[in-house]
C-alpha cells in the first residue's frame, strides 16, 4: 500500500514560501533582489516536494548547472530524474555559447540522474523532451520575454503536479507571464508572489485538501 501524504496546497505552500522568503536581506539591488538565498530555497521546496509527491524535477534554462546539479542531488536520494532543456544558443548574454555548453557539460558529468536536452525551453520541443513523464517541480529560467515565459510555464505546468517556479520576477513580462497563466488555468493553478524574492511560484490547486 502507498503511504498517505499530505497534499500541497496553496496554503502550505504559502506558509513555507512566506517563511523562506524572510531570510532575504533588505536593501539589494533590484536585479539581486530576493536572490541571495534562492538557490537554498529552491533546494528546499524541491525537495518538499519529492518527499510528497511523484514525479521528476524540470529545469528549463540551466546556464551552468549550479541548480541543476543541486537538483541532482535531491533526485538521487529520492530515485527521481533531472530533466535539464537548455541549447545554449548562439548570441548567450553572460558569456560565449560554447563556453558555457562547456561548463555546463562538465559540471553535470559525475550525475547520472540528469537527462540533458539540447533543445529550446520556449517551444514544444520541451514538452516532447519531458513526454509522457510527470512532474514534482519545475524551474524556468530560459528567456524573459513574455511570450516566451508563457510557454515554459505551458509545458512545466502541464506536466507538473507540484510547485512550478521562475526566476527572474523583478522583470514584468515574468509576472504578467504568470499572472496570466493562472488565470487561464480556470482555477487549477494560483501565482503566489512573494516581493522579497527574486523568483516567482505557481501552485496546483488540491480540490477537497
Amino acid at each position: 500500500m502507498t503511504p498517505w501524504r499530505p497534499p500541497i496546497t496553496e496554503a502550505t505552500f504559502a506558509q513555507h514560501l512566506i517563511v523562506l522568503a524572510a531570510r532575504e536581506p533588505e536593501g539589494r539591488p533590484v536585479g539581486e533582489a530576493g536572490g541571495v538565498y534562492q538557490w537554498d530555497r529552491l533546494a528546499y521546496v524541491a525537495e518538499w516536494a519529492a518527499e510528497n509527491l511523484p514525479g521528476d524535477f524540470c529545469e528549463i534554462g540551466c546556464y551552468a548547472g549550479g541548480m541543476t546539479t543541486r537538483l541532482a542531488a535531491i533526485a538521487r536520494r529520492h530515485g527521481r530524474k533531472v530533466i535539464a532543456i537548455d541549447p545554449f544558443p548562439a548570441g548567450t548574454p553572460y558569456r560565449l555559447a560554447e563556453e558555457v555548453r562547456g561548463g555546463f557539460a562538465y559540471e553535470i558529468a559525475p550525475w547520472p540522474e540528469i537527462e540533458w536536452h539540447e533543445v529550446d525551453g520556449n517551444t514544444s520541443a520541451a514538452a516532447k523532451a519531458i513526454g509522457e513523464r510527470r512532474l514534482c517541480f519545475g524551474f524556468a529560467d530560459a528567456t524573459k520575454e513574455h511570450e516566451h515565459v508563457r510557454a515554459q510555464l505551458a509545458t512545466l505546468m502541464a506536466a507538473s503536479d507540484g510547485p512550478v517556479c521562475v526566476d527572474d520576477a523583478y522583470v514584468p513580462d515574468v509576472l504578467r507571464a504568470a499572472d496570466e497563466r493562472a488565470r487561464e488555468s480556470g482555477g487549477a493553478w494560483t501565482h503566489l508572489r512573494v516581493s522579497s524574492t527574486r523568483e516567482t511560484w505557481l501552485v496546483r490547486h488540491t480540490v477537497g485538501a
